[in-house]
């Protein structure tokens, strides 16, 4: 009876130690958390279907214990991360927009594992965010270890790149952005790279005289003391591209062109639109992503800064906001601006830049923009209640071809109540006298006629009411 009593204390010893490695394995982290906004959610299991288990505590880091993990529950397939807090366990998802946008999983880094410097100053934060405590500021060429990453790409000041905690060659660990690492197997492969040409683009300001302007030929920056008048202090220019050299100067290439003539259609004068181009040193530059921030950091504008950078997002970081005109309409006690501003321009003699007509809505200290367009707008109070309408007319160059809405206001944004989108010139377009609505059909010839729909309203209390 006894021979067979350790085998079996033999098998259950090795059974234990397979379950121990298992768990040991399971609890190992692979990764890190880290929670930019409080509430978020964490599940019981991998599926939307679960409990709650608990919150992410926006204060701690957490770990992540499995990556990728399947949610069968799912028609989308949803994946999941396995993550531990404070003695807690749950899943959270990876593609929920919540998720996405408040949570940063971070893995180690699979590929090229060490980072050139490419900016002239690459920030060393104590988180992963723009508004994170700097520990410490990188210089051109430095090299750093990346030892963790989060896989979503961000775009910061128009460059797009992810946050990845690095280690610096004095050993301080902290987060960069990698849109400003050039990636390398080794330091030595990355420490004997030659001059480094990379694509960015932005607007610059002239901090003094230049003495010289630079050509890039092979390999070589060749200098020329003959500067263009263009280029003095506080000039402003465009730049596309920049250079890294091996002793860690930066220099950006600007360029100043002629606007197309828009008959030109072969291209033929190409060579007479280069008014001036070549590299210029960082060190009399001040850089910008976008000329609106150029423009925000080195004038005192007269209007409201939260309103300027909401007409700027409006178009995306390309509004000329030296150019801006505004008028104010009140719809009750909601005030809504029309705003004419033109895109910001690359050309140095650009004489008819492209205006944009917006509609921003002002709430206490903050703005909306309600629209963006390229078209006419107009404001009008067609059933006389003392609130206008707004009839936005927007055309398609040289077709003709004309699309137009007629909104009404409703405390928060406009709902629209007719619509027409038409062609041959102003054939069917709607037109409006006191308050009747009606499609104009003066100008369309018999077959046009025939492919419209001709229409008589009169609007009432908001509402649009058929002329029989």
């Amino acid at each position: 009876m006894h021979k067979n009593k350790f085998p079996s204390l033999i098998r259950l010893s090795i059974a234990l130690i397979f379950f121990l490695f298992l768990y040991t394995c399971a609890s190992v982290p692979i990764g890190f958390g880290v929670v930019l906004q409080k509430d978020i959610k964490v599940y019981s299991k991998p599926t939307l279907k679960s409990e709650i288990a608990f919150s992410l505590d926006q204060s701690s880091p957490y770990d992540v214990l499995a990556a990728d993990l399947q949610d069968k529950d799912s028609v989308s397939k949803l994946l999941w991360f396995k993550i531990h807090q404070k003695d807690k366990v749950g899943f959270i998802s990876k593609e929920e927009e919540s998720i996405k946008n408040n949570v940063l999983n971070f893995l180690p880094v699979t590929g090229d594992k060490f980072g050139l410097v490419t900016a002239t100053q690459l920030l060393l934060r104590e988180t992963p965010s723009t508004g994170g405590k700097i520990l410490g500021r990188l210089a051109t060429r430095d090299i750093v270890e990346l030892i963790e990453e989060h896989s979503k790409k961000v775009t910061i000041d128009e460059m797009q790149g992810t946050w990845a905690k690095i280690k610096t060659k004095d050993g301080k660990i902290g987060f960069a952005f990698t849109a400003y690492l050039m990636r390398g197997v080794s330091p030595d492969v990355l420490s004997k790279t030659e001059t480094i040409e990379l694509r960015q683009t932005g607007w610059a300001i002239l901090k003094k005289d230049p003495s010289k302007i630079f050509t890039f030929s092979k390999g070589k920056l060749i200098p020329s003391s003959e500067i263009p008048y263009e280029l003095k202090k506080d000039a402003e220019v465009y730049f596309t591209n920049k250079l890294v050299t091996t002793q860690g100067k930066v220099y950006f290439y600007i360029s100043g062109e002629k606007a197309p003539n828009e008959y030109d259609y072969d291209h033929s004068d190409d060579e007479t639109k280069i008014v001036y181009s070549g590299y210029l040193p960082s060190d009399i530059l001040k850089t910008y992503s976008t000329h609106s921030k150029l423009y925000l950091s080195n004038h005192q504008p007269s209007l409201n800064r939260n309103f300027l950078e909401t007409i700027d997002k409006a178009l995306d970081g390309n509004a000329d906001l030296a150019t801006v005109r505004e008028t104010e309409h009140f719809f009750g006690k909601k005030k809504v601006y029309h705003v004419e501003v033109d895109r910001k321009s690359i050309y140095v003699d650009d004489e008819y830049p492209h205006t944009r007509n917006l509609l921003i809505l002002k709430e206490g200290n903050s703005y909306t923009n309600l629209h963006v367009g390229i078209g006419n707008i107009e404001f009008t109070d067609l059933d006389g209640d003392g609130i206008d309408e707004v009839m936005v007319t927007e055309t398609s160059g040289r077709s003709g071809d004309i699309s137009q809405i007629l909104y009404q206001f409703n405390g928060y944004g406009f709902n629209s109540l007719l619509a027409f989108s038409g062609y041959n010139g102003e054939c069917g377009h709607i037109t409006y006298s006191g308050s009747s609505i009606f499609r104009n059909s003066t100008n369309c010839s018999k077959e046009s006629k025939e492919k419209i729909k001709i229409f008589e309203y009169v609007l009432k209390k908001g509402k649009l009411v058929p002329v029989r």
